[in-house]
């Protein structure tokens, strides 16, 4: 269920409409992957942050934190986004020990 369609009729079912706007206005709402779940998204970004940012060490964990904060606001700046999807062709060749030969 795609909660972002969703909440705003449950709560206009629920409040009276007044009630339900200023609750609406107030939700910050985001979306999830339709197949999968918030949490391979954040292992993804986890794994860039890591990659591409954290690399090398930090002498100290405010300055770990300083540029993983440095990090977040740039994506955050350019839009970026991640793409975690998954062919069945790149499942099979993945996963080719699960499937039977044919």
């Amino acid at each position: 269920m795609n909660l972002t369609t969703q909440v705003g009729a449950a709560l206009a079912e629920t409040f009276p409409a007044a009630a339900a706007r200023r609750s609406r206005a107030k939700l910050e709402l985001h979306s999830t992957p339709k197949h999968g779940g918030w949490r391979n998204v954040a292992d993804i970004e986890l794994s860039v942050l890591t990659t591409r940012r954290l690399g090398r060490r930090r002498p100290d964990r405010d300055q770990l934190a300083a540029a993983g904060a440095a990090w977040a606001a740039r994506r955050h700046v350019r839009h970026a986004t991640s793409d975690w999807q998954c062919r069945t062709q790149d499942a099979h060749l993945k996963l080719r020990h699960l499937y039977p030969a044919l």
